[in-house]
């Protein structure tokens, strides 16, 4: 508590906030690949009519782009992927801006009600995915915090219907609570705390989010591929049959090579020399079936001019 208090009081600027204050603030982080922050949200579609400057929070959670369905990613990166440097989080959910002694707090919560905003819409996107309609659950799914002259305070963020038929969704931010962390150890502690016990649940949040989009892109990924194959039920016929002719040709091919082998000539050619090689290897007594057409075209005159042939020998 006391390092805390002392880190405060040396920062006179944002900066020295950012780099000495909010660390104590967030303590351990499990994993800082979900965290980034003064990153321009310049791949986010505008919340409103586009005369919004894009979001940048000074510090963002979100998950790992590896987490989401490549599917999901590429139809919805307009709302869930912030920056076009992809391998930073994606659906951010949990924002903090901070502010020195000398910053506005009044910029510090238009920062927090923007950035809740954004979060909250790509939950929303995400839940709403390959849904018929819109998911509006009135419930909360992004946190935004704001560090000012040693305040702590906290908000929420959901989506709402819009207000008349076409239009857009509305965006709420709701105060959780205040904590001067500055004032005794107790309010320290419970502040830090809060922030951090939020941070673990907007991780829940969005991890939920993202594993229901993902089995829905499974799910219609393998419908597609279901009516593709009742649509042609003559497919696997058809490559069934090609197989079969491919097979036949080849031994036929195969079969016409060995024949004729004994007929070819000598050659020098690698060609030829491969026909050579493997020739089909004839039996060198002849069949029955030969022996018997050979005895029935054979007659007794032939015999006897063969005998007289073999007597002069």
């Amino acid at each position: 508590y006391e390092q805390f208090v002392q880190a405060d009081a040396d920062a006179s600027k944002e900066k020295q906030v950012s780099e000495s204050v909010i660390p104590i603030v967030e303590g351990k982080i499990r994993d800082a690949k979900c965290r980034s922050g003064g990153i321009p949200f310049t791949n986010l579609d505008p919340l409103t009519d586009g005369t919004l400057k894009p979001g940048n929070p000074d510090v963002y959670y979100g998950a790992r782009p590896e987490q989401l369905s490549r599917k999901v990613r590429d139809e919805l990166s307009g709302d869930v992927i912030p920056s076009t440097q992809h391998d930073l989080p994606m659906v951010p959910n949990f924002f903090l801006a901070a502010k020195g002694p000398d910053g506005s707090l009044a910029v510090a919560g238009r920062q927090a009600c923007y950035d809740g905003a954004l979060g909250a819409r790509g939950i929303h996107i995400l839940r709403s995915y390959r849904q018929e309609e819109p998911t509006y659950d009135n419930n909360a799914h992004a946190i935004t915090s704001i560090y000012h002259g040693g305040t702590l305070k906290m908000y929420t963020s959901h989506a709402a219907p819009p207000p008349s038929a076409g239009g857009r969704p509305e965006y709420h931010m709701t105060q959780l609570n205040t904590w001067g962390l500055t004032g005794n150890p107790a309010a320290c502690r419970d502040g830090l705390r809060a922030y951090r016990n939020a941070r673990d649940w907007c991780e829940e949040q969005r991890d939920e989010a993202i594993r229901q989009a993902n089995e829905r892109a499974n799910s219609a990924e393998a419908e597609t591929l279901i009516s593709d194959a009742a649509a042609s039920p003559a497919l696997s016929f058809v490559t069934a049959v090609s197989e079969t002719e491919t097979y036949t040709v080849s031994q036929e091919s195969r079969t016409s090579v060995n024949e004729d082998s004994d007929g070819l000539d000598e050659s020098d050619s690698s060609e030829d020399l491969t026909v050579h090689i493997f020739p089909a290897k004839r039996p060198n007594k002849p069949s029955k079936r030969a022996q018997t057409r050979k005895r029935r075209t054979i007659d007794p005159t032939a015999e006897q001019s063969e005998s007289v042939v073999d007597g002069k020998r």
